[in-house]
């Protein structure tokens, strides 16, 4: 008589081995696909993101490579003196490996007083990141009612958190700016539950 249990297809070891054993899921992978794991991982698409003002003053900074805080404030200084002087008709990458870094290029936008840059690997899609760009203006949009420059400086905090729900570890994580502001709603809504239990303690 056949079993009634359906027999799960066999996956051959090069491709990956799932098996459920003491309530864990135990992976066994080949050591090329590890190999490519790792290289994500270690790999760093967008090497930074700035929010810098017509006059040069910094309104958001994230870095997603180890660099020392002199040569942070040197990127910032370069990228300003880059866009400053830039006319408003040309595009909106920018290669200079003097000033960012060899294989390293410039994309912004800019909106208002404020200019929003990335630098990124030069195999990154400059549409891509400006597109990324325009998503998390449209998600501040959504979050400051029309956001301005002093929102960034009096709301920083909630600034950050979008951006970190967009990019993680130089990598873009979501695209979509809904799902950005469910996110960062359910922190608000988390943040306030603690508040609350804490005054009630």
């Amino acid at each position: 008589r056949p079993s009634p249990v359906a027999r799960r297809p066999s996956i051959p070891p090069a491709r990956g081995l799932y098996c459920k054993k003491n309530q864990l899921l135990c992976v066994r992978a080949s050591s090329s696909f590890l190999s490519s794991v790792y290289a994500v991982l270690t790999f760093c698409m967008i090497k930074c993101f700035i929010v810098v003002n017509n006059t040069g003053v910094p309104r958001l900074t994230k870095f997603y490579e180890h660099c020392t805080p002199e040569r942070q404030q040197e990127l910032v200084r370069n990228v300003f003196e880059a866009l400053h002087s830039r006319a408003d008709g040309l595009c909106n990458f920018v290669e200079d490996a003097k000033r960012f870094g060899k294989g390293v290029k410039l994309i912004y936008r800019h909106f208002a007083t404020l200019y929003f840059a990335a630098l990124v690997d030069e195999n990154e899609s400059e549409l891509g990141i400006l597109d990324l760009i325009h998503v998390f203006v449209e998600t501040l949009d959504s979050c400051f009612e029309n956001v301005c420059e002093l929102d960034l400086v009096f709301n920083s905090g909630k600034a950050y958190a979008v951006l970190d729900e967009i990019i993680m570890a130089g990598a873009v994580i979501e695209t979509s700016s809904q799902a950005v502001l469910r996110r960062v709603d359910e922190i608000a809504r988390a943040e306030r539950f603690g508040v609350g239990i804490a005054h009630a303690k």
